[in-house]
């Protein structure tokens, strides 16, 4: 990682810095359960080498059965390359650039999901639904206007097709005014559940779509909407249609304060850095419980053994499928969360 730790403490990267405190607290963690008496944790600051280059030629990474980082893509070329060639599982830790790295390499795990994975993950979770549903019920596609070429749009409608899931399409022009919500009833049913797809991320379409199907869902229509993790952060757009609609988002992070796992981390970061923990030392603490947890069970020959796996942990889901034949293995699984009529959020 690049701490940053010299002389000066003040340049010491925050977020590194919050990263690592996080591997640290599952390193007590760890000892404490019994699982970290056969680890060493070798701590390198990327900021002492003139490049990941000059890092793998100090043979400083000798003897590894595990490598955490880099961050960058930059220096996780080099890094990825000596562990090819040593066979070491390395783990890309943040940044989604890395994904180039995959191809071509067994050895290489991205952990956080690729956001434009999110999609195929919802299609898939209303096809499970409409697996489980007694009577046949409809997918309704709803786009702007003027996009139905738009690769969003394109693969929602290819996906659906080739799980043999009957879809409705309705599109407008969000900017012809309002009332198209009394035309867009047209396109639901009265008696069964309605599930939405809208393939978009403009934050005005978003909100005015959200806005119609909520006044259709209070005329007694029954609608669950399925949406893009993006969404969450739009600023525009009011909280009432999220719950209003039962909306379901399928995020790469989340994290559920009420859980216990997640209230005995909090307590344990805070009483050993006297601050409370940020995404980054969550990540951190994900990763190093996942992975040492792992060794610890299947030794050296974990990488197969985690592959197909899934796994809930406090901020991610980890599922590991391969890339390619011959390639490395990326993190598929997402948080499925559901805003309720209730005003909670709920994970499924």
């Amino acid at each position: 990682m690049p701490f940053n730790a010299s002389r000066n403490a003040s340049g010491i990267n925050s977020y590194t810095a919050d990263f690592y405190a996080g591997i640290l607290t599952a390193m007590a963690d760890l000892k404490e359960r019994g699982m970290f008496s056969g680890f060493v944790l070798n701590v390198i600051d990327m900021s002492r080498y003139s490049s990941a280059w000059e890092l793998v030629a100090s043979e400083a990474l000798r003897g590894s059965e595990l490598i955490i980082g880099p961050i960058t893509e930059r220096d996780m070329q080099p890094i990825a390359a000596y562990a090819r060639s040593r066979e070491i599982p390395v783990v890309s830790p943040l940044d989604l650039k890395t994904a180039t790295l995959v191809e071509g390499n067994p050895w290489f795990f991205l952990f956080p999901p690729q956001s434009d994975l999110a999609l195929q993950h919802q299609i898939d979770k209303i096809a499970a639904s409409i697996r489980q549903a007694d009577t046949t019920e409809y997918v309704t596609v709803i786009y702007e206007q003027g996009y139905e070429r738009s690769d969003m749009v394109v693969q929602t409608m290819s996906s659906l097709g080739a799980k043999g899931i009957p879809f409705k399409t309705f599109k407008y022009d969000f900017l012809s005014g309002r009332g198209i919500d009394t035309v867009m009833v047209h396109a639901f049913d009265r008696h069964l559940v309605n599930r939405v797809i809208i393939p978009s991320m403009s934050e005005a379409f978003i909100t005015d779509a959200l806005r119609n199907l909520s006044l259709i869902r209070n005329s007694g229509i029954d609608i669950e909407v399925y949406g893009m993790s993006r969404w969450k952060s739009f600023e525009t757009i009011e909280l009432d249609y999220f719950h209003a609609l039962d909306l379901r988002l399928a995020m790469s992070y989340y994290i559920d304060y009420n859980s216990p796992e997640t209230k005995d981390f909090i307590n344990k970061y805070t009483a050993a850095f006297h601050t409370e923990p940020t995404s980054f030392a969550f990540q951190g603490y994900d990763i190093l419980t996942f992975f040492v947890e792992a060794m610890s069970k299947w030794g050296k020959n974990f990488p197969q053994a985690i592959v197909n796996e899934r796994k809930s942990l406090i901020q991610s889901d980890v599922l590991f499928l391969p890339a390619g034949p011959g390639s490395g293995y990326v993190n598929c699984a997402f948080k499925d969360i559901c805003f309720t009529d209730g005003w909670t959020v709920t994970e499924e």
